[in-house]
């Protein structure tokens, strides 16, 4: 090499917290473009991660001959840059680096051809069985453990986020599953979309469930509006069995002579409806929470082998100045925790059916006539372990008053205002915080049995009902005094089972 001889390096540094890019082409490996000395133009292919913003690109002349103070880079023409970052486009980019020094300069350009590389994570997960209707749809999450209870002839269902890639079973058919408990069967599901010019590597990405078969269950199977999930039991030894309940039904066991259970349950009845309301200064109190009863351990009476379950429906709502109706009890047996209480309408004229009724949580109080109020209902504070708070009053004296939220199970409605503005419900349960986070894996849910806000003049039309079991309805605005209903209640029952 003589000292005239200039060679240009080009390095695509990615963003910080970005994946790093991957080239095709000389020294791909380490993500450096190191061209021969014989060329001045290169084509090359960059993967760039789907949700990278940009590549810094950066020049150094590599003659050893050169003092480094004589080794001068020019900026890349055409270079656009985006908070320090180049900002590449799928398809062609061209950019030209100059170098420079006391004996000569040179130009290189480089011309790159951005792909895009596919997203391939999971939008959905699902493991079924045509036949029984068993159907489990699961965290779209790599290496999971999954109990069936079915063994033989289960498919799995992917569906990736990116519309183009595709998803294929490894094995294509799940075989036989061992009868044994944690000795579990690996099933991958690799999702692909290949590109031109892009390693097969970079374009693949597997995702494996660890199925294990468990013995033939000595329960009857679950009727329509409920369902069974198998999770692993902490420190791996045995799993337990789950049932769910979002509607009546019944926990029946095969052998009819079985007199009681040790269980692990949560008992959430429906939530409060919201009350009615006339003229436009005064708003109704939301609907109470359903009461919540969470317990751990617990010895249940069967009879004949069998306890009902009864999940509680929503308490409707109401459209004139009529208070709101109770949600109903949800029970196992002879255990009952009662219906959220239903808010209190408001009245213009006098101060009838104002009060927030009783219940699992209080419903909110409405809104009367002159400085009266409605008081909000009672909750079950706590008795026979049932959670479950007081309802807000309504205000009062004011020229636009707002009703009292209805209680939630983790705390009381706030009393309303008298700037005429929706007042939030109760607090409702947390099953984390209540290191019961087994439910949030089979339900889908991690709070149960939110008191409803009250109506306002900023609340949503017709009213709105609660997104979590058990929450009390909310109330409405002027534009429809119509209250929401209560949501519904739910029952979740687990067992305990051996391992091997």
């Amino acid at each position: 090499m003589t000292p005239g001889d200039l060679v240009v390096t080009v390095e695509f540094t990615p963003e910080a917290d970005k994946t790093t890019a991957f080239l095709s082409g000389l020294y791909a490996s380490n993500g450096v473009i190191s061209p021969d000395f014989g060329k001045n133009t290169f084509d090359y292919t960059i993967a760039v991660p789907f949700d990278a913003e940009g590549f810094s690109i950066s020049a150094q002349a590599e003659n050893p001959y050169l003092e480094p103070e004589l080794r001068q880079v020019s900026p890349a023409s055409g270079v656009k840059e985006l908070d320090d970052n180049l900002a590449l486009t799928e398809g062609l980019n061209e950019y030209t680096i100059t170098v420079t020094s006391q004996y000569k300069s040179a130009a290189k350009t480089y011309r790159i051809k951005a792909v895009k590389l596919p997203d391939l994570s999971l939008k959905t997960f699902k493991v079924k069985k045509g036949v029984d209707g068993f159907e489990r749809d699961l965290a779209p999450l790599d290496t999971q453990t999954v109990y069936v209870a079915y063994k033989d002839g289960l498919t799995i269902e992917a569906s990736p986020n990116d519309s183009g890639a595709t998803p294929s079973q490894s094995p294509a058919a799940i075989p036989t599953l061992s009868e044994y408990i944690n000795v579990p069967t690996a099933v991958t599901v690799t999702v692909r979309k290949p590109l031109s010019g892009v390693e097969p590597s970079l374009t693949s990405k597997g995702y494996t469930l660890n199925l294990c078969y468990v013995a033939d269950t000595d329960l009857t199977p679950m009727a329509e509006g409920g369902y069974t999930n198998f999770i692993p039991a902490e420190g791996g030894n045995g799993y337990y069995e789950v049932h769910t309940f979002f509607a009546s039904g019944a926990l029946s066991f095969l052998d009819k002579s079985t007199a009681s259970i040790k269980a692990d349950y949560l008992i959430v009845a429906g939530g409060g409806g919201v009350g009615g309301g006339s003229g436009s200064n005064n708003y109704e109190g939301g609907g109470g929470a359903g009461g919540l009863l969470y317990t751990t351990g617990a010895t249940l009476p069967l009879q004949n082998g069998s306890a009902a379950v009864v999940v509680g429906a929503g308490g409707k709502g109401n459209g004139s100045q009529a208070q709101g109706q109770n949600g109903g009890p949800s029970a196992i047996g002879n255990i009952s925790v009662p219906g959220g209480g239903g808010g209190g309408g408001c009245n213009n004229t006098t101060n009838n059916n104002t009060n927030g009724n009783s219940g699992g949580s209080g419903g909110g109080g409405g809104t009367g006539v002159s400085t009266a109020y409605g008081t909000g209902g009672q909750g079950s504070n706590g008795n026979s372990g049932i959670k479950g708070n007081k309802g807000g009053n309504g205000a009062n004296g004011g020229s636009v008053d707002s009703g009292g939220g209805g209680g939630g199970a983790g705390g009381a409605g706030t009393n309303g205002n008298s700037n005429g503005n929706v007042v939030a419900g109760g607090a409702p349960w947390n099953a984390s915080n209540a290191g019961a986070s087994w439910i949030s894996t089979v339900t889908g849910k991690n709070e149960f049995s939110r008191g409803g806000n009250s109506g306002g003049k900023n609340g949503p039309t017709g009213g709105k009902a609660g997104v979590n079991y058990g929450d009390g309805g909310s109330g409405g605005n002027n534009s429809s005094r119509q209250g929401a209903a209560g949501h519904i209640g739910i029952v979740v029952i687990r067992l305990q089972r051996p391992g091997n």
